[in-house]
Order: C-alpha cells, then sequence, then structure tokens
C-alpha cells in the first residue's frame, strides 16, 4: 500500500484491518495500487475538505485544512498558532477540523446548529462526529464524545487556544462558501410525506445509536429473509408486525399508543433470532447497532425509542429492565406504551419536554409481561398494549429447520438493509393508497361478527392489527409475494385467537377480571392458615383406616375430616396474635383446594397484602367482583363491607373490609348474563344473614349456582344437619359421631338439636 508512511495495521482482527482499509480508501488512498500525484490541500480548495489526500497523521504532510493568520492554523499535524516574533508553534498535535454545517429540525420545530467533524484518533487512523455547537468546547470532560471516539483533547492551559482557533476556522470557511450547509433533523420518523429518519441514516444528527446501511446483495437478503418466514410462522409475525410500525405517523390511529409484542419462554429456541431478522431489514443485526439489551437505562431505553418514532424498537431480555420493580414493572411498561413526553428539569430551572414517540416494540424475555403486571394497579390498562407469544407456540411455531439456522444468520450478516429503504419508498410513493387500504381493513375487522365483540371494544387492539396487515401487504413488495404470504398467514392466525361466538360476547377485558379472580382463589388457598373457618376447609383425603388385624374399618367421612380442618385452621389463625386476614364460610365439603362455595371476607390487613404481595388491587378486585355479580355489602351506595364487633376483634381490628360471594367464576355464564342483563348483585338463600345479623342490601339476581348451594344445604339437613338462625353463629360447629361421647353428652345437653347452627336459615 501507498505511500510508504502510512499508520501500521492491526495485525490481530482482521475485520478490523478491513474496515481500516475503507477508512483510509475513503480518504483518497489507493489501497491496491500506486499512491495518487500529491495535490497541495488547502483551505481554499473545497475537496480537500471531503476527501483529503494526504494522511492526517503524517507529520511531514503539508495538509492544511484551515489557514487563519495570526488566528492560527489547522493542518495534519495539529493546531499552531505565532508567538511574538512570528514563529509557530504547535498547541495541540491532534487536528480536529470542520467538514460541515448542519441545520437540524428539533422536537419542537425549532433548529438546531450541529457541525460535522473530522479528527485524529490518539491511536491512529481518522475519526467523524457530527456535534451540535455547544459542544465543540469544554473538551477537557471525561465524557466528552470526542474524548469517547479517541480524540486527546488539550491541556486545560492550551484549550482555549485551541476553541478559539476553531471557531474561527467554522466562521471563515462558512463565509468562504467553503463549509456546505445542509438539512438535519434531531428527529426521528416521518418528517414529511417522503422522507423518514432513523438512527444511522445521514439525515440524523442525534447521538443514539442505529444502524441504516445496506450491504451485499438485495436478492439474496430477501430470499434468506424468506425462508426464516416461510419455516417459522412467528418469525412471519414479528416481520409483519416490524414493518406495519412504519406506517404509524401516515395512517389516522385511534391512539398515540405503542404496542409491545413480547416473545417468552424456553430459552434458546430463537427469540433473539427473531429480533437478529427484523434488524437485518435496516442495518447491521448485532447490538448495539440492531437492537438493546434489557439490561439498558431506562434513561438509555427512552432514547432509544425516541429515536425510532414511527418505526420498531427492539429489546432483548426486557424482564431484566422490570426486575425489582415492586409493582411488576407496569409502570415502566405503561410509560413505554404511551409514548414519553413527560417533563424534565432544564439547567436553567425551568421545565422541557422530554422525548415522544409512538413505536412498535418487539422484545423477548423468559417471563410473560402480563403476569409480572397485570396484578398491579394499571395492569389491566396493559393487556391492549401487549400482545405476547410463547416461543414455543403450537400455532405459530418457531424455527424447525434447525440446520439452516445458522448459514442463514451468516448470510444476513453479509447481506443486510434492502427492506428499510424500499418499505419507505413504497409508502412514500403510494401515501394516499395506503390510508385508503386502512379503512378497507379497519372496515373489514368491524364488520367479522366473530371479531366484532373484542375489536369494538378495544380500539388499541384493533389498531395493533391493522398494522400488522398492512406490514403482511408491505412484505409482498419489498420482499417477496412468498413472505408477504406467510406474514398474512401468520397474522390471520393470531387475529384467531381472539374469535369467539357471536352470542358469547366474552371480551378481554372479563377475561382479565375473571383471571383475577381465580388469582384470588389460589392466594386463599396458600394462606388458608391464616384465616377463621366456618362450615369446612380443604385436607388432603385420607387413606382407608387399617386396625391391627389388617382389615379396613369405616372412619370419618371428608365432610367430617373437612370439618375438623377448619377448626384447626381457625384456632392457627387466631392463635398467633396478630389476627385473622378474613373470615370463610364454605357451605359444603370442598372437592379440591379451590373449590370454594360461599362467602369470604378480606379485612384490612389481607386487602393490603392482597396488594403488596399479590399484586391484587383492591379497586381492580372490586371491579371484577361486580362484574361477576360476586360482591356484598351491608351498606347502601358503598362498595364497602361493615365488620361486626366480632369479627372486628378476629382480624384485628378496623371496621371495614370486603365480602365476596365464594364460588368459581363462571366466564361464559356470566357473559351470558351481562348480554341479557346488568348484574347488581347475586341471588342467596333465603334468611342467609351477615355478620351483623342484617340481610344483605343486595338487588336479586338469579344464580344456578347458588340455587345448586341451597339444594346441597337441604341435603346436608336430611343428613341430620340443623341449620338455625337464632343460635349463636360463632359456636363450635357439631357433627354427630365425630366428637367423644363425653362432648356428644354435653353439646346434646346444650341444645336440642344436634348440630349447632352453620349458616342461618330456617330450622328443620
Amino acid at each position: 500500500m501507498t505511500p510508504s508512511n502510512n499508520p501500521a495495521l492491526p495485525a490481530k482482527d482482521p475485520s478490523h484491518e478491513a474496515q481500516f482499509l475503507k477508512d483510509l480508501e475513503s480518504e483518497g488512498w489507493d489501497v491496491d495500487g500506486e499512491a495518487p500525484p500529491e495535490t497541495p490541500a488547502t483551505a481554499q480548495d473545497p475537496d480537500a475538505l471531503r476527501a483529503p489526500n494526504g494522511d492526517p497523521l503524517d507529520l511531514d504532510s503539508r495538509q492544511v485544512f484551515y489557514a487563519g493568520g495570526t488566528v492560527g492554523e489547522i493542518n495534519a499535524r495539529g493546531f499552531w498558532k505565532m508567538d511574538r516574533e512570528g514563529l509557530p508553534y504547535c498547541v495541540h498535535p491532534l487536528p480536529l477540523w470542520p467538514v460541515e454545517i448542519i441545520e437540524a429540525v428539533t422536537q419542537d420545530g425549532g433548529t438546531s446548529v450541529y457541525i460535522r467533524v473530522r479528527f485524529a484518533r490518539v491511536h491512529g487512523g481518522v475519526g467523524e462526529l457530527k456535534l451540535p455547537l455547544g459542544e465543540l468546547g469544554g473538551f477537557g470532560r471525561k465524557d466528552h464524545a470526542l474524548v469517547r471516539a479517541g480524540w486527546k483533547p488539550p491541556s486545560s492551559k492550551r484549550s482555549g487556544a485551541v476553541e478559539e482557533t476553531l471557531t474561527y476556522a467554522i466562521k471563515e470557511l462558512a463565509e468562504l462558501g467553503q463549509l456546505p450547509t445542509r438539512m438535519g433533523y434531531e428527529i426521528a420518523g416521518w418528517v414529511d410525506h417522503r422522507t423518514h429518519v432513523r438512527p444511522g441514516a445521514d439525515l440524523y444528527v442525534g447521538q443514539t445509536l442505529g444502524s441504516t446501511a445496506t450491504k451485499g446483495s438485495r436478492d439474496v437478503w430477501a430470499k434468506t429473509v424468506t425462508e426464516l418466514m416461510d419455516d417459522s410462522g412467528i418469525c412471519a409475525f414479528v416481520v409483519a408486525c416490524a414493518l406495519g410500525s412504519l406506517f404509524r405517523g401516515v395512517v389516522p390511529l385511534p391512539h398515540s399508543t405503542s404496542h409491545i409484542v413480547n416473545l417468552t419462554g424456553a430459552p434458546s429456541r430463537g427469540k433473539t433470532t427473531m429480533l437478529k431478522v427484523i434488524a437485518s431489514i435496516a442495518g447491521v443485526m448485532e447490538k448495539p447497532l440492531g437492537y438493546v439489551e434489557g439490561a439498558s437505562t431506562l434513561r438509555g431505553l427512552e432514547n432509544r425509542l425516541g429515536a425510532c418514532n414511527h418505526g420498531w424498537v427492539l429489546v432483548d431480555e426486557i424482564d431484566q429492565l422490570l426486575m425489582g420493580d415492586v409493582d411488576g414493572g407496569s409502570t415502566k411498561l405503561m410509560f413505554m406504551a404511551n409514548g414519553g413526553g413527560r417533563e424534565k428539569a432544564s439547567q436553567s430551572g425551568g421545565s422541557i419536554q422530554g422525548v415522544t414517540w409512538t413505536v412498535t416494540i418487539i422484545s423477548t424475555g423468559n417471563k410473560a409481561l402480563l403476569d409480572m403486571a397485570t396484578s398491579a394497579k394499571k395492569g389491566e390498562a396493559l393487556t391492549t398494549r401487549i400482545f405476547e407469544l410463547d416461543i414455543l407456540d403450537a400455532d405459530l411455531t418457531t424455527f424447525a429447520e434447525r440446520s439452516e439456522l445458522t448459514p442463514r444468520q451468516q448470510r444476513l450478516a453479509e447481506n443486510y438493509g434492502w427492506g428499510y429503504p424500499a418499505a419507505v419508498e413504497a409508502i412514500a410513493s403510494s401515501r394516499a393508497e395506503w390510508i385508503q387500504r386502512f379503512y378497507e381493513i379497519d372496515v373489514e375487522q368491524r364488520s367479522n361478527p366473530r371479531l366484532a365483540p373484542i375489536f369494538d371494544d378495544q380500539a388499541r387492539l384493533l389498531a395493533f392489527f391493522e398494522l400488522a396487515l398492512l406490514g403482511a401487504e408491505l412484505a409482498e413488495k419489498v420482499i417477496s409475494p412468498r413472505a408477504g404470504a406467510a406474514a398474512m398467514e401468520a397474522v390471520g392466525i393470531a387475529m384467531a385467537r381472539y374469535e369467539q361466538e357471536p352470542e358469547q360476547g366474552i371480551t378481554q377485558s372479563l377475561h382479565r377480571q375473571h383471571k383475577l379472580l381465580l388469582d384470588l382463589h389460589e392466594w386463599l388457598s396458600f394462606n388458608a392458615g391464616r384465616f377463621v373457618w366456618k362450615g369446612y376447609a380443604w385436607k388432603e383425603p385420607a387413606r382407608a383406616p387399617v386396625d391391627t388385624n389388617g382389615d379396613t374399618y369405616a372412619g370419618m367421612s371428608e365432610g367430617e375430616r373437612q370439618a375438623e380442618q377448619a377448626r384447626y385452621l381457625t384456632s392457627t389463625a387466631l392463635g398467633g396474635g396478630r389476627g385473622a386476614l378474613g373470615q370463610v364460610k364454605q357451605v359444603r365439603a370442598m372437592k379440591d383446594e379451590t373449590d370454594f362455595e360461599g362467602e369470604l371476607v378480606l379485612g384490612a390487613a389481607a386487602l393490603d397484602e392482597l396488594e403488596r404481595v399479590a399484586k391484587i388491587d383492591r379497586a381492580e378486585l372490586t371491579t371484577a367482583a361486580k362484574a361477576f355479580g360476586l360482591l356484598q355489602t351491608n351498606e347502601k351506595d358503598r362498595d364497602g363491607y361493615k365488620l361486626s364487633g366480632a369479627l372486628k376483634a378476629q382480624l384485628g381490628g378496623g371496621t371495614r373490609g370486603l365480602k365476596l360471594l365464594l364460588r368459581k367464576p363462571d366466564l361464559a355464564e356470566q357473559a351470558r348474563a351481562l348480554s341479557a342483563v346488568a348484574l347488581k348483585g347475586a341471588w342467596r338463600p333465603n334468611r342467609w344473614a351477615d355478620d351483623t345479623g342484617m340481610a344483605d342490601l343486595w338487588s336479586e339476581q338469579d344464580s344456578a349456582a347458588l340455587e345448586a348451594v341451597a339444594n346441597d344445604n337441604a341435603a346436608l339437613a336430611a343428613q341430620g344437619y340443623t341449620l338455625d338462625a337464632g343460635g349463636d353463629e360463632d359456636a363450635e360447629v357439631y357433627i354427630p359421631g365425630f366428637d367423644d361421647e363425653e362432648d356428644a353428652r354435653r353439646a346434646a345437653a346444650q341444645s336440642a338439636a344436634t348440630l349447632a347452627p352453620l349458616f342461618g336459615g330456617d330450622k328443620a
């Protein structure tokens, strides 16, 4: 390579060497042949500012970037000044010179000035940055962008001279017309009807990392991506979602919500590979240019989201970002989905608006985001903003041709970036047609009788699928017809999960409320030893008892064993000194640990623990109980439940709690009931009194499930049980044949009845 005094090449890293050669070639070097004839470069030669012929690090070079006379000079050997005798002396040996002025449009519509500069790196080679005008000073900061990029700043004593020379260079070269000025953007996304900006593009002047570049063959890239989409329905789906995100800012969406597509499940099944395939649409596949890690800071992720406006953001292991959050990450997820824009304090003491965005976030993680966050206060709202897929999904599958996966990734590493410019051109050239197509898709989905019950209620979810459908159609144009067909099929499979019989009317909100009530049952079962139980409590079935001769004999029935367990759990709950969390009335023997039928009273401590530990918010629990007709109250126009004196003592204080009918919520039955009449309460057996002795102020509502409870009570009465409304409700339950003879005589002497009252009702 010529000339002979070129900088030494790194010998241990071929890829670095190749890049180094490429950098030198862009500087004007002929890396394969003889050196070009030397042409003196001066400040009066505009071409010298763009492609200097000499090596800036060659100390014998006479290349001059700016000659300012007494002000100073910037040449290949650094910054120079004249002393009092007119002799030049070096102020700083590493040159830094302006190449271009960029007037960048800001988020508020104003303009910021950036300077594109080139500089000699202390470790060799030439670097280039786009810096705000205000950053061309204060070089001594350790976090200065130039310092991070490899330019060693001058000493504090010489810093002023360097800044002065650089300032005059920018001013005088601009006046001479030798410093080109062009347009740029701090913002990203669709900046006009024809132009889309993203990190890595020449028009983008922000500091956020990103890759917008093409390499290799367009045909090789398209063929490889098509094969991957054919092999995996999940891959086809996320590519459609990514391409669909480019329609943000083009079509009139009803909300500015950003959506999150999260791939969860087992490791080493292709989740990160999906992100790399999407990254190859616009540029390199590898992090940090192609995608970011969940271990990034929230501020860093916020900057990346703003810089990818009207596009996609790829996050690997997003659950790491949410670890340790007391609300399961719901606050962060809502911030990401709601598009930023939060106000921040400025250095001048005022406030500025943070970056905003509307994007599609495609992420991976080991845990489902909805399982982590939806039990918190904002969890219900997240269900319309997050779409999750298990990587081992049976319908939308992961990569099946494992042996072909590595060769395909290698091809994408050498051929990438062809999809993004083609997609932008396809959208910009037919903008009106795409908007019309969006309206057509909206009408199609809203008129689908199997999807209308969901989409009419969830506009954000509808918008997510509309963008995905547009993305599938765009894939046909920018990748291949086969890729478009695979994407369309994948989006159809995903949408089919929301289909339902028209008469069902089960909304996603009702689904979430149903799950919350089931979670409450699980929590109650886990904390059974902290509740007062009346009637029955679950106990594992016992084996048939055997006497000393090996013969089986009749022991206690399951009902008797569970009645004993109820007394045991009650004594445990009341014996700890803290008071019980609540009271459970179980009207029949249980078939398993969550087979509840009866009533549940939750005290203040239970509601606090539900929110703090189980992430079940009281307001959401109350709403769910109302929706399923399970909420009970003894105070008019209030959702709370006023506790009796005895119950207050058992629960360790507090005057109010929450009272619910305790039974397994039936989703289909509830949907049918809601479609017929709004539920206001739940039916209960006659004279079923609460702890104050007053009838609950319910609106009467028929319920087949609780009619069955009444029938069970009648069956128990026929077996010898007596339900006495006038007795002491807190008295111990007596089951004939359970206690020893002395207890039986004592119980018989106390009452003519054979059983103390259980729940109230007419005497048998």
